[in-house]
């Protein structure tokens, strides 16, 4: 995806300058409260440690800044998250570490983002639950 993003961001019709970094979402290089935003999209699904992600995103979004996000979740509906529980030990490995049933939301809040905004859309062509949330880190 990060070559597919720089050949995009070469385009003549990109009109602005963009830097584009690999970074470990649980190790971030960047300086605290550096960022006014962070856009996450199908990230924290599979990463070693939601928790600690989350802590990362949280230290270099400056105070008021803004987590907009995108994930596939563990479903609201109990015989669905059942499923989901039951399927992930089969489906983590071959999936790059990608887990069905994290309860994101929940992680977002125990991590101290106040939420502003979250929907659950269906998603044609994609069979699992969503979350699209916009959180910030509270203001000083």
């Amino acid at each position: 995806m990060l070559k597919r993003a720089r050949e995009e961001a070469a385009l003549p019709s990109v009109q602005a300058t963009i830097t584009l970094q690999q970074a470990d979402i649980g190790a971030l290089s960047f300086p605290d409260a550096s960022f006014d935003a962070v856009v996450s999209t199908l990230v924290l699904c599979s990463v070693p440690d939601q928790s600690r992600a989350l802590a990362e995103l949280q230290r270099v979004l400056r105070p008021g800044g803004e987590l907009r996000l995108w994930e596939h979740v563990r479903s609201d509906r109990r015989w669905v998250a059942a499923a989901q529980t039951a399927a992930n030990p089969i489906y983590s490995p071959c999936a790059d570490g990608c887990h069905l049933n994290r309860d994101t939301a929940a992680a977002i809040t125990t991590a101290g983002f106040e939420v502003l905004s979250q929907d659950r859309p269906t998603v044609r062509g994609h069979p699992l639950p969503n979350l699209l949330m916009i959180a910030r880190r509270p203001p000083a």
